[in-house]
C-alpha cells in the first residue's frame, strides 16, 4: 500500500514517449507482458508521473495537485495515491526506500 511519505524511482521498464500529442510509457522487452501494452498519462497522470520520478514524495505531490488544480486535500489524496498504486502496480514505478 502506497503511503504519503513514499518516494518513487521511475523502474526501468518502461521509456516515457510523446506520440501525436499524447504521453506514453511503452514497456520494455519483457515487461511487456506485465504492462499489457503503453501506458497512456492524461494531464493529472502526466504531472503525477512527473513529480514521482523527480523525488518528490506522494504528499509532496499532493501538496502540488491541490496547488495547481484548485482541489480538496482529500480527493487530490486519493487521485494522487491511487495514480502512484497503477504505476507501482503496472511495473512503471518502484518504491524508492
Amino acid at each position: 500500500m502506497i503511503q504519503l511519505n513514499d518516494r518513487f524511482a521511475k523502474s526501468g521498464q518502461v521509456v516515457e514517449r510523446t506520440i501525436g500529442g499524447e504521453r506514453l510509457l511503452v514497456p520494455l522487452g519483457t515487461s511487456q507482458a506485465r504492462l499489457d501494452g503503453m501506458y497512456s498519462l492524461n494531464e493529472l497522470a502526466g504531472a503525477i508521473w512527473d513529480q514521482a520520478v523527480s523525488g518528490k514524495t506522494a504528499q509532496q505531490i499532493v501538496e502540488s495537485m491541490t496547488q495547481a488544480y484548485d482541489v480538496q486535500t482529500d480527493k487530490a489524496a486519493s487521485d494522487v495515491l491511487r495514480t502512484l498504486s497503477e504505476l507501482v502496480e503496472a511495473g512503471a514505478l518502484a518504491l524508492d526506500h
